[in-house]
């Protein structure tokens, strides 16, 4: 019997014209009887078959042998190739790969920390796309089933090519590497997980990534993973706008210091440089009377920023960095363990419910100085948001409300603006309670939401009369860009109607209609 040569699936998918399924072949066989007579060979111990002998001519059930195990042989070729081939992957500097190391540099306060068992997983080379979205100046990188990886770049969605598109099984695999099993196990019973990913390898090596992982539709086992890239490395507040006041509050032994802003606004960035200057520039002595670095603990879900406290410029400052569902089980359990650790500041990464409001409150008023986040529109919304913390029992609306105004420092939010050079600046609206303002004090004990603002406006403190300082003619930025972070929209163009009948210019975009303002 003749034995098949060079017959493929692709082969006999060109032959059919239609998908190759074994039963769709198997109704075909005489279509391609003669084809695979003409890809037949003939081993050395046997004769050519000549018309006379009828061997070109293949009964069904010997065409059927052929083709089924041309199918399972060229199946089977098909697996080992793509084990065989290398998988696709973006170029980097390969003699930049790991580096054992503690600190990303001498003068770089973050620390590198890269955990052995969460190398770049085989198959997917996601810290090698992570390099490349870096290198292109990308914030964040998502990555989903069976579609092509995307790069946000200047808060644009850039597809990027530079590797196959990934499935399902392929992205699962790679979070098997990447994430703990104890945080797969939460991401698998809540469909949602916030995580973090450093890079392991190549010329960023100890660069950290928030991530964030949740189900989407379509389908039980589809999962979306949001990388959102952090700085590498961390620099003075003032290289950030932060002002002088919320410095100064820095000092202070106790207190409470919130920020807030839409997610995005580089909350998270202020206050680890807030943090920094506190470990370089806040003083404590030490048993000899010497000034020394404060003791810092950071409560986060995740961890964001690594500090490093053997870099040369820590000034003895100590650094007790906690994770929420790794190092601990939650933001209550981690604050009462770190009053008993004699910190100076507490940074709790943010409060979301009425148990860590209270918790925050506590250490703020404890002898601790404090600093946290919260979602809100402006600086009084936050003095809503705490309010949160009341219940019925113990702590009151009026309990809570009178703690605040006893802990309140600074109060801070924070609005990153596109520029009109397409970079972006930083604004802060700053609210700041100090205890002989007895006006003030007394509009947080009784929750006069309306007065704060009131007050803020009537200084030009508020963050629409901030706003429109940054889009005067020759400012930083268009009304169009500025308009968009106003709390009060309303407010925000009433000023700038006001400042043009005074003859005040602004900067409009010229590539965008009258119309489009709104």
């Amino acid at each position: 019997m003749t034995t098949t040569a060079g017959l493929s699936l692709n082969h006999l998918r060109k032959t059919t014209k239609r998908p190759n399924t074994v039963a769709e072949t198997r109704k075909r066989l005489n279509r391609i009887n003669e084809e695979v007579a003409a890809h037949a060979e003939v081993t050395p111990e046997e004769k050519t078959p000549t018309p006379a002998t009828g061997g070109t001519t293949l009964t069904t059930e010997e065409l059927n042998e052929i083709i089924e195990s041309a199918i399972i042989n060229a199946a089977a070729a098909q697996k080992t190739k793509e084990k065989e081939e290398p998988v696709e992957v973006p170029t980097v500097d390969a003699t930049q790969a790991r580096v054992v190391k503690t600190s990303l540099s001498e003068d770089n306060p973050l620390r590198y920390s890269v955990p052995n068992d969460r190398d770049e997983p085989p198959g997917f080379p996601i810290c090698a796309i992570l390099t490349e979205a870096i290198n292109r100046g990308a914030t964040d990188v998502y990555v989903t089933p069976d579609t092509p990886i995307r790069f946000k770049i200047k808060g644009g969605n850039n597809i990027y090519d530079g590797f196959k598109i990934p499935n399902r099984s392929e992205i699962n695999r790679m979070m098997k590497v990447i994430i703990p099993s104890a945080e797969r196990d939460i991401f698998t019973s809540q469909k949602e997980l916030d995580s973090s990913y450093t890079l392991p390898l190549y010329e960023h090596a100890g660069r950290r990534t928030r991530l964030n992982i949740s189900a989407a539709s379509p389908g039980f086992d589809n999962a979306v993973l949001s990388f959102r890239i952090l700085a590498g490395n961390l620099h003075h507040p003032k290289y950030y706008g932060l002002p002088d006041i919320v410095l100064k509050a820095m000092h202070q032994a106790n207190g409470l210091i919130v920020f807030s802003g839409p997610t995005g606004s580089g909350k998270t960035t202020s206050i680890a440089s807030l943090l920094l200057y506190a470990s370089r520039e806040v003083h404590r002595p030490d048993a000899n009377g010497n000034p020394t670095g404060p003791t810092i603990i950071t409560i986060e879900r995740p961890i964001e920023y690594l500090f490093d406290n053997n870099n040369r410029k820590a000034n003895g400052s100590l650094f007790i960095q906690r994770e929420v569902g790794r190092d601990t089980y939650s933001f209550n359990n981690a604050i009462s363990s770190a009053m008993r650790q004699q910190p100076n500041i507490i940074l709790i990464g943010e409060v979301r419910d009425a148990v860590e409001m209270r918790a925050a409150l506590t250490a703020a008023t404890t002898g601790h100085l404090t600093l946290t986040t919260v979602h809100a529109e402006d600086t009084a919304g936050i003095i809503q948001r705490l309010m949160g913390a009341a219940d019925t029992g113990a702590n009151t609306r009026e309990d809570v409300l009178r703690s605040i105004a006893a802990s309140g420092r600074v109060f801070v939010t924070q609005a990153l603006v596109d520029r009109i050079d397409g970079e972006k600046i930083a604004v802060h609206e700053v609210l700041v309670i100090k205890q002989s303002d007895q006006a003030l004090i007394q509009a947080i004990q009784g929750g006069d939401i309306r007065y704060i603002r009131q007050s803020l406006q009537a200084t030009g403190e508020d963050m629409s009369s901030r706003l429109v300082e940054l889009c005067r003619e020759g400012g930083p930025c268009y009304v169009e860009s500025a308009l968009k972070h106003s709390p009060d929209p309303n407010r925000f163009w009433q000023l700038i109607q006001l400042e043009e009948s005074n003859g005040i210019k602004f900067n409009y975009n010229p590539n965008k209609k009258s119309d489009d303002i709104w």
